[in-house]
């Protein structure tokens, strides 16, 4: 795989954020549609989707900063979401997703959406 895809004029476009960001698309875009189909409103949708990114993003931070300790004034950087390279963990972002998206469906009583996610997981995985 190429580590570059294209240029946007002199800005670089990765190949790697292209794909999460697809993943992120047909995770939250199946989730949608499947949690529509069963009566959920887009204020809950949106909801629950900003707890389960702001979750995942935590965890993925915290979970890394328990496997490369020497990283951790890089991690703790807001800023250094946006550059190439940024460290993070997968198990720590399922984890923190999974964790915020709970908190957000506990604190409102929102019913259980884990049949929807379970599809756009499946879905995004795939890219």
């Amino acid at each position: 795989m190429y580590p570059i895809l294209f240029y946007f004029g002199p800005y670089p476009i990765f190949t790697y954020d292209v794909c999460i960001s697809l993943s992120l698309i047909i995770l939250f875009g199946v989730a949608f549609v499947l949690a529509r189909r069963a009566g959920w409103r887009w204020d809950q949708l949106l909801t629950l989707s900003l707890g389960v990114l702001a979750g995942g993003y935590v965890g993925a931070r915290l979970s890394h900063m328990l496997v490369e300790p020497e990283k951790i004034l890089d991690l703790l950087d807001f800023y250094s979401l946006f550059q190439p390279g940024t460290p993070g963990n997968i198990v720590g972002l399922f984890v923190g997703g999974y964790l915020g998206g709970l908190a957000v469906q506990k604190r409102l009583a929102l019913p259980s959406l884990g049949n929807h996610c379970a599809s756009g997981v499946a879905s995004a995985s795939i890219c």
